[in-house]
């Protein structure tokens, strides 16, 4: 049950930060965007993940900041958003 109700909060989520990322590097560097928007989300997944029932372990984070390091392709990204 707990499944139908993330899956599309899910997608809107993904959708509404790509659209935001898009429209805030229209007005501002798309690598300013990048590193204000990675360590916002990082809070607001730590704060979500108690009340999903959910635990903060070492391994996924670890995992996240290595996805982290190939942010230069979401700048890439939100630059070409902003065009």
């Amino acid at each position: 049950m707990l499944s139908i109700l993330l899956a599309p909060t899910s997608a809107v989520a993904y959708g509404a930060s790509d659209f935001v990322g898009g429209l805030a590097s229209r007005y501002s560097r798309a690598m300013s965007v990048v590193l204000i928007a990675y360590p916002v989300c990082f809070i607001i997944f730590a704060m979500a993940a108690p009340f999903v029932g959910q635990s903060i372990e070492l391994t996924p984070l670890l995992w996240g900041a290595a996805s982290g390091v190939v942010a230069l392709a979401t700048v890439w990204f939100y630059s070409a958003m902003a065009h």
